[in-house]
C-alpha cells in the first residue's frame, strides 16, 4: 500500500518535469490534446486520497514553542504552564489511543485496489504520452533538421537568401505556429513510407519556403524524393535541390 501510494505521489509530477522539458508552446499543445486524461488522472487521485483519509485516523498532537525566559518569575510560570500542557496532551492521547480504526470490508478493499490501479494505469499512459509527444523527436521534425541543412551547404540557396539561414513551420509571430512544421505521410506504390514537409527558410538577403519529401532506405537512412525551395525575395524563383524520382 505505501509503495503504491509512494508510486502515485511520484508519478503526476515526473510525468510534469518531463512535460516542461521541452517548449511551452508544444506543450500547450500536448495539454489540449491529453487534458481529459489529466483531469481524470487527478480526479481518482483525488477520491483515492479521500477514502484513504477515512480509513486511516490517527491521533494528532498538540505543538507549542514557548519564549525565552526574562525572568527568574516568568520562568515559574512557563514551567508551570508547560507541565499542565503536558498532562493535557497525555490525556488526549490516552483518549484518541481508544479510538478504534474501523474495519476495511472486502468490498470496500476491491473499491480501493481498483482505483489504486486504475490511477497508476492512467499515470503510466499519461507519462507515455509526455515521453512520445515531447521528448521523444516526430519524424517531421528529424526531416525539417536535415533538409534545412542541406539548405545552409549548398551556395545555390546561400547565395540567394545569405548566412546564416534559418528555419521555421508557419510565417507568423505566434511561437507555437513557428515551431509546428507542417507535414503529411503517405506511401508509394512500391509500398514505401513517405513524409513531406514544408516549411520556411529566411537569410539576411531574402526568405523562402522549403517542399521536401524524404523517405528511409534499407539502412534506416533518410533519402530525399525531392527537394524543393521556392526563393520569395529578392527575385521569385525555385531551385531544385533534388529532383522527383518517385511519382505518386
Amino acid at each position: 500500500m505505501k509503495i503504491l501510494a509512494v508510486l502515485l505521489s511520484i508519478l503526476p509530477p515526473l510525468s510534469c518535469i518531463l512535460g516542461a522539458w521541452y517548449f511551452a508552446p508544444e506543450i500547450a499543445t500536448f495539454l489540449l490534446r491529453h487534458g481529459r486524461w489529466l483531469v481524470s488522472f487527478f480526479f481518482l487521485l483525488s477520491r483515492y486520497m479521500e477514502t484513504l483519509s477515512q480509513v486511516h485516523l490517527q491521533p494528532s498532537g498538540a505543538a507549542f514553542h514557548t519564549a525565552a525566559a526574562v525572568g527568574q518569575q516568568r520562568q515559574r510560570q512557563q514551567d508551570s504552564q508547560s507541565q499542565e500542557l503536558q498532562a493535557q496532551q497525555e490525556e488526549f492521547n490516552a483518549i484518541t489511543d481508544q479510538i478504534p480504526v474501523r474495519p476495511v470490508s472486502a468490498v470496500e478493499g476491491a473499491s480501493y485496489s481498483v482505483l489504486i490501479f486504475a490511477g497508476l494505469a492512467l499515470a503510466a499512459a499519461v507519462l507515455w504520452a509526455t515521453v512520445n509527444e515531447l521528448l521523444i523527436q516526430p519524424r517531421e521534425y528529424t526531416c525539417f533538421n536535415l533538409a534545412l541543412e542541406k539548405l545552409r551547404e549548398d551556395p545555390r540557396v546561400t547565395v540567394r537568401l545569405g548566412t546564416p539561414i534559418s528555419g521555421y513551420g508557419a510565417d507568423s509571430r505566434n511561437r507555437a505556429a513557428r515551431q509546428r512544421i507542417a507535414h503529411r505521410d503517405y506511401t508509394d506504390a512500391a509500398g514505401v513510407e513517405h513524409i513531406q514537409v514544408q516549411f520556411h527558410a529566411r537569410g539576411p538577403s531574402g526568405k523562402a519556403r522549403v517542399t521536401a519529401d524524404m523517405y528511409q532506405d534499407d539502412s534506416k537512412q533518410w533519402q530525399y524524393s525531392f527537394l524543393f525551395v521556392d526563393v520569395d525575395a529578392p527575385v521569385p524563383q525555385r531551385v531544385i535541390l533534388v529532383g522527383p524520382q518517385y511519382s505518386q
